[in-house]
């Protein structure tokens, strides 16, 4: 990815909080666009506005611009997902003022707004993006997401229906969609949720978090054929799970060959409980239910709509670069070494009573190890090497036998030495030398 071309400003449209509302009036999506969202829209009506070039030919036609507005977007859907949104108009102009044809980059700005409550300028961003590209699962995920904060429910239900439709692979605009169907007292809504648990482990059928939703809610349904779809995809992963997990996987089997429904609602409540635990269940969560974090709601749109996608390409060699070596004053053969700088760079204390004053990084040392000692030596060559006992117990020291540690928190870093013989741990003393505290670790 380039650099960004010189004499650009940032702008604070990123930030704007002219256009706020209320998240609970339903009727959001009716109100104009406000403050700086309107202003934008606006803007792309008139002459002498960014953009006005084939999106598809830009990367040809106007490369500058181009590689100008991948490093914003790019920059933008990782302050997103870094959760860097007030700080993102300090890097770089906003995508949508650099090729506002690109839906992706609305659907962003929309999202960004949504995080910060900022209702009449999110939705003047997901209508920009909508407008652009009308039927973009991701988009419309967004939307509907953005609708059920603002307490437009039916209107969310309709929007990610769209979402699912436009693509099916979309896990999380269906987990979305099946958790804003669960307040409709409606037996269709009940199986439209089951469906689309359903289908989220055809796409993905090790997935924990839908197979614990499924299992619950089918046997609370009382359909057998949903609960078996559920225990299936529990059992199959099964092997991978606590033993006291696997427990409750049986206990819903057991229940299931006996039709007991009380027993397989019981199993499958306390079984979705005990696999929070579990760090596959966890890594679905992340995935596909994403819009219950208050903070997150959804994940940015990572890649171009109407763009060409940035090639992935290395950056050119530094042909410039040139390293010298330098012979370290440490003489015989060894086993392993590793660079260790062992004065740490502090910077002021903040804090009353810090009674560390600040200071530079101290040079770089080389530590060496083999069968029985080990040496530490400055790596610039000057100086004494200080040699250590190396615990080898008659084997080569190990090439993990090296470790730098601040075992006692005085901010010197000390050292763990490693091998066949056991482990010694060297404590740094304010004169730089290096003394056995095996004993007291």
């Amino acid at each position: 990815m380039r650099g960004l071309p010189g004499g650009l400003r940032p702008t604070s449209l990123w930030a704007d909080s002219s256009a706020s509302m209320s998240t609970t009036s339903p009727a959001f999506r009716l109100r104009r666009p406000a403050g700086a969202a309107a202003a934008v829209l606006a803007c792309l009506a008139v002459a002498g506005c960014p953009g006005g070039r084939d999106p598809k030919t830009l990367q040809r036609d106007d490369p500058r611009r181009y590689w100008e507005m991948v490093t914003a977007f790019y920059t933008a859907v990782t302050a997103l997902r870094g959760g860097d949104e007030q700080n993102y108009e300090r890097l770089v102009p906003p995508p949508t003022r650099i090729v506002p044809e690109e839906p992706a980059g609305w659907a962003n700005l929309g999202l960004m707004h949504l995080r910060g409550g900022r209702m009449d300028a999110a939705m003047a961003a997901l209508d920009k993006a909508q407008e652009l590209a009308p039927s973009h699962s991701r988009i419309l995920e967004i939307r509907g997401i953005a609708q059920a904060k603002a307490g437009a429910a039916q209107e969310s239900i309709a929007t990610l229906r769209k979402a699912v439709q436009a693509n099916g692979a979309n896990v999380a605009a269906r987990f979305a969609l099946a958790k804003g169907l669960e307040g409709q007292a409606d037996p269709a809504a009940e199986a439209e949720r089951l469906s689309q648990f359903r289908a989220i482990l055809e796409h993905q059928p090790s997935n924990l978090r839908a197979a614990a939703e499924l299992a619950v809610e089918a046997s609370r349904a009382g359909d057998a054929q949903a609960v078996k779809a559920a225990l299936s995809a529990l059992q199959a992963v099964a092997k991978g799970l606590q033993p006291s997990t696997r427990q409750y996987v049986t206990e819903l089997a057991q229940s299931f060959a006996s039709a007991d429904q009380a027993g397989m609602q019981r199993a499958a409540l306390f079984l979705r409980n005990v696999l929070k635990a579990e760090p596959l269940y966890q890594q679905y969560s992340a995935e596909i239910a994403v819009s219950e974090s208050p903070k997150i709601l959804a994940d940015p749109v990572e890649e171009f709509i109407a763009l060409p996608p940035a090639p992935s390409a290395p950056s050119p060699a530094d042909e410039g670069l040139r390293l010298t070596g330098k012979p370290v004053a440490m003489p015989g053969r060894w086993d392993t070494a590793r660079a260790v700088v062992l004065v740490p760079s502090l910077p002021k204390g903040s804090a009353e009573g810090h009674r560390l004053p600040a200071r530079e990084q101290g040079p770089l040392h080389m530590v060496a190890a083999r069968t029985d000692s080990a040496a530490v030596a400055p790596a610039d060559g000057r100086g004494t090497p200080q040699s250590l006992p190396f615990p080898g117990g008659g084997a080569p020291a190990p090439a993990a036998g090296i470790l730098a540690a601040d075992w006692d928190y005085d901010f010197l870093t000390d050292l763990v030495l490693a091998g066949a013989g056991g482990v010694r741990l060297y404590r740094q003393e304010a004169s730089g030398r290096f003394a056995d505290a095996t004993a007291e670790a």
